[in-house]
């Protein structure tokens, strides 16, 4: 794990910092070419890293862990509506934050200078906890004396990411004690298990949420518990290896954990196994339940699929099919990871037209008109090419330009 403080760029405003948390990202700019300086600096961090936010003239405002290197993107152009020219980005998950640049942490609290590079790498530990301390309190006295405590589960993630690998409670508790010995971490399984997607007992701890699903994008998603018992260890949750976990009623007032689905190629590894050795039918509600479990697959991430329908009204992007039944939530750029769970990065198809521009056959190009690759012309698709696309009624909502962009690469226009 290394500490990178990362100069946002102009403007230096509250609005453009906002813009970074709310998308989740950190940003470079330079020429906004493949390869240019602003996608080796976002490329030279690692997973579980962190950076450090700085605003020229106000301070440090965030610090927060760097996702994956594949979640890094060069924007064909610089995005709609944005506060910045930058193209590039990588994805980050901001911990610690002011939302203010006016309550920035100075160079004069933190103890360093500003940065004179786009990235500089912090190798003195203290000073960057430091930063992230006064991040911390800052953030209490913008959103009230509670907010110091809902950040503090967040350091059993710190820790977990820190440690690597299998985690017992001992260790992170070990970790907690050195790096913030002020607090009390005697909660750290409690807080563990918050943030734990197959832990059944998470719910007394997160009495305000009432959906514990895992694919809909909540940020306390974070963690999957291994063993039992004094056995017990936490690695970070990889929903492709993991699968998705929800909280199912089994009693009055008991839960359990359960896997509802695994991830696309598990599923598709399960499916070709089942082909092969496909058990009985016992009767009708069995042949009904396996339907019903395959349109749910098919059909995408309920959240996602319902910010979808939303959005479109209900009716299919391209033919305006309004039988919900068969519409499905289509990725423009495909899927990543959560964050790409974004209405502007989705589009309401009905399931024929979902296969066929998951397959590049169907596409949308720059003037947002439907194109329809030649080898279905004489087919009943053909009537669909040169028409407009259905869009929502909210701009924000459009799928952005460039996704539909990273979507051409590969249709017949291209091959």
């Amino acid at each position: 794990m290394a500490y990178h403080v990362f100069n946002i760029g102009a403007p230096n405003t509250t609005a453009w910092w906002q813009e970074n948390l709310d998308r989740g990202v950190i940003t470079s700019g330079w020429d906004g070419d493949p390869g240019d300086r602003g996608e080796v600096v976002l490329r030279d961090m690692a997973k579980g890293d962190w950076v450090l936010a700085y605003v020229s003239g106000h301070g440090y405002v965030g610090a927060g862990l760097v996702e994956a290197e594949d979640t890094y993107f060069l924007h064909p152009t610089i995005p709609e509506n944005s506060e910045s020219t930058h193209q590039h980005e990588r994805a980050v998950r901001w911990m610690h934050v002011v939302q203010d640049v006016n309550q920035a942490v100075t160079t004069a609290e933190a103890g360093r200078q500003a940065p004179r590079q786009t990235k500089e790498r912090e190798r003195n530990d203290v000073v960057a906890e430091t930063i992230m301390a006064l991040l911390t309190e800052r953030a209490s006295r913008e959103t009230g004396q509670g907010a110091l405590v809902a950040h503090k589960y967040w350091h059993v993630l710190e820790a977990v990411h820190a440690i690597g690998g299998s985690v017992t409670v001992k260790e992170i508790k070990d970790w907690l004690n050195l790096h913030y010995s002020a607090e009390d971490n005697s909660d750290a399984r409690d807080n563990a298990c918050l943030l734990s997607v197959n832990d059944a007992n998470r719910r007394h701890h997160d009495h305000g949420r009432r959906d514990f699903r895992s694919d809909q994008g909540n940020p306390k998603d974070v963690l999957f518990r291994e063993g039992r018992l004094r056995n017990v260890t936490y690695v970070l949750y990889d929903r492709r290896k993991h699968g998705i976990w929800d909280l199912q009623r089994i009693g009055d007032n008991k839960f359990e954990a359960i896997q509802v689905e695994s991830d696309a190629d598990t599923l598709a590894l399960a499916e070709a196994e089942d082909a092969l050795d496909m058990p009985a039918i016992d009767s009708e509600h069995d042949a009904r339940e396996r339907v019903l479990r395959a349109v749910a697959m098919r059909r995408g991430q309920q959240g996602f699929r319902t910010s979808l329908i939303d959005a479109y009204a209900g009716q299919c992007a391209i033919t305006g099919c309004s039988i919900v039944d068969i519409l499905e939530a289509a990725h423009v750029r495909g899927y990543l990871g959560e964050y790409t769970n974004r209405v502007d990065n989705g589009l309401l198809l009905r399931t024929d037209l979902h296969t066929l521009f998951d397959l590049h056959r169907i596409w949308i190009d720059e003037a947002f008109v439907v194109r329809v690759a030649e080898s279905l012309r004489g087919s009943e698709y053909e009537i669909y090419d040169g028409q407009k696309l259905r869009l929502p009624k909210k701009p924000a909502h459009h799928p952005k330009p460039e996704h539909l962009a990273h979507h051409r690469q590969g249709t017949e226009a291209d091959e």
